[in-house]
């Protein structure tokens, strides 16, 4: 199955509201949490990640998942190619880790987590733009 994350922080990036979405095949959802001074684009594509790997795990058995996404860091942080230096995002990266170890002994199979551009990602960042504009807050990239 092939799915697709994306997380943003608008109007200002660290400390305003964040928005994340993911797709796994056809199922779509996204999410919102109002401004808080923790909040960055990493947390928002790390939510997203978790509401993901959250889906996963509630449809049953699987032959293999490829999940993508066009946060570098966050995909670099979860390979392990990247130290996680933040105490915020360094819960979300056990949190990923604990979720991504349970779906492989559940799948019995591989869960691949790749990089790529924001260009291949645009149906989960409309999702994202979409559930920002539905709270009244506008992107500013």
């Amino acid at each position: 199955m092939r799915c697709t994350f994306d997380g943003a922080c608008e109007p200002r990036n660290p400390g305003g509201a964040i928005a994340w979405a993911f797709t796994a095949g056809d199922y779509r959802q996204s999410g919102f949490v109002s401004a808080r001074p923790e909040n960055t684009n990493n947390v928002a594509e790390y939510y997203a990640l978790l509401g993901l790997l959250r889906h996963l795990g509630n449809i049953g058995k699987s032959s293999g998942v490829e999940i993508f996404g066009d946060s570098e860091l966050v995909i670099k942080q979860v390979n392990g190619e990247c130290r996680v230096h933040n105490e915020k995002l360094k819960e979300c990266y056990f949190r990923v880790q604990e979720r991504v170890a349970w779906l492989e002994d559940f799948f019995g199979g591989c869960v691949s987590i790749r990089w790529h551009p924001r260009e291949q990602n645009t149906e989960a960042d409309a999702l994202t733009v979409a559930e920002l504009a539905k709270h009244g807050v506008r992107r500013t990239r």
